[in-house]
């Protein structure tokens, strides 16, 4: 999966996985599907340390928790995403 599929599939899940108003983690499978929240929440899982230990990536998450469909946010979490997987060679086979 490429770091634009990423970050699309993850875009309209951060508000939930960062606690960002829009609903609560309970409500969370109700709007996506049980399988696809499950999903995200593996993907975060697995991206969640390294975003945290970047400061520039952690606020790209957060702008996009804030605001989802800014295409803009998105970009700069993509760039992000982008770098942190281009770093860290196990972290982008995990991914896959």
């Amino acid at each position: 999966m490429e770091v634009t599929t990423f970050t699309t599939f993850l875009a309209p899940f951060l508000p939930y996985l960062l606690n960002q108003g829009q609903g609560t983690v309970e409500t969370a499978p109700n709007k996506f599907g049980e399988a696809s929240w499950q999903k995200a929440q593996v993907v975060w899982a697995v991206l969640k340390p390294k975003v945290d230990a970047k400061e520039s990536a952690k606020e790209a998450a957060m702008d996009v928790a804030k605001n989802p469909d800014d295409e803009d946010s998105q970009t700069v979490l993509r760039v992000q995403l982008k770098k942190l997987l281009a770093s860290d060679e196990a972290l982008a086979n995990q991914l896959v």
